[in-house]
């Protein structure tokens, strides 16, 4: 999570605003998100980080404040952190959005996996195996993780025409962050971050410094025609499908950081903890 003003921010003292863009979204899924919470809380997050539905007045309104939840066939996204302050230069502000499914065939504990999964960016998480400091810290290339982009299940249809230069190139497609994520490359889940996020590592890491009970951790096979991601000496793992005490304890460490986002609203705003007693009281001393 970078500390930057011009990139995603911490939500206010844990509590994100939730949105949903229907009634039929938010039937579908409030219970599916409470239920992904409690995994949380059983990995031991404190409960003052919350899941808070606001109203629609804040929804339509307070855009950049929100994160709306969305019915997909098959996705699962959601924006990391809440939306900046001020837009990266070239890049237009958007507000947040979680994107959600119940594919068909799949395990209830399947999808709530997945959806605690997303519920950590939400919150602020990156992928573990995107961690910068996991990776070669002169260039970002392989040191405990090896990526193998030719596995990506869009990899012909992204490097189609493409230069090795434009694939392997420091800015390659297979190299670059950023440019993976402009092209929509299933690679921009894989490559690491830039370097400004907030991590308990030191660069060299051990492979024993990766958290493998993350859920934020991809499974080798994610996005892939065969192994995506494996260990530097070719070891594969499985998705894990709870949260675990690092993970928690990664929350809890950014949101105890100098980076931590205080702010309170206004008492009559909604989301405010002492909304019903401000109700309860701007009328006294009103006369008819």
């Amino acid at each position: 999570m970078s500390p930057w003003a011009n990139v995603n921010r911490l939500w206010p003292n844990g509590v994100v605003s939730i949105c949903y863009e229907s009634p039929a979204a938010e039937q579908k899924y409030k219970p599916l998100l409470r239920a992904a919470m409690r995994l949380w809380y059983a990995a031991g997050l404190p409960e003052t980080f919350q899941l808070h539905p606001t109203s629609p007045v804040i929804c339509q309104n307070a855009i950049f404040d929100v994160l709306t939840v969305h019915d997909t066939p098959n996705l699962f996204v959601t924006n990391v952190g809440m939306p900046p302050m001020v837009p990266n230069p070239g890049v237009r502000l958007e507000p947040a959005h979680m994107y959600l499914s119940t594919p068909a065939g799949w395990n209830e504990d399947i999808i709530l996996a997945n959806i605690a999964h997303e519920i950590g960016h939400a919150f602020g998480l990156i992928h573990e195996h995107q961690d910068p400091a996991l990776w070669r810290p002169t260039d970002h290339g392989s040191w405990i993780f090896k990526f193998n982009c030719k596995n990506l299940i869009d990899f012909e249809e992204k490097t189609r025409g493409k230069t090795e230069e434009e694939i392997w190139g420091p800015d390659g497609l297979c190299v670059s962050w950023w440019t993976a994520t402009k092209a929509g490359f299933n690679a921009a889940h894989f490559l690491p971050f830039p370097a400004n996020v907030i991590g308990p590592r030191e660069p060299w890491p051990h492979v024993d410094d990766v958290d493998w009970d993350s859920c934020m951790l991809y499974g080798s096979d994610a996005a892939g025609k065969g192994p995506v991601l494996t260990t530097y000496d070719g070891k594969t793992w499985k998705a894990n499908r709870v949260p675990s005490a690092g993970d928690v304890a990664g929350l809890v460490q950014m949101y105890n950081s100098p980076f931590a986002n205080n702010w309170e609203p206004f008492w009559l705003d909604p989301r405010s903890p002492h909304f019903e007693m401000f109700q309860q009281y701007s009328s006294c001393g009103v006369r008819d």
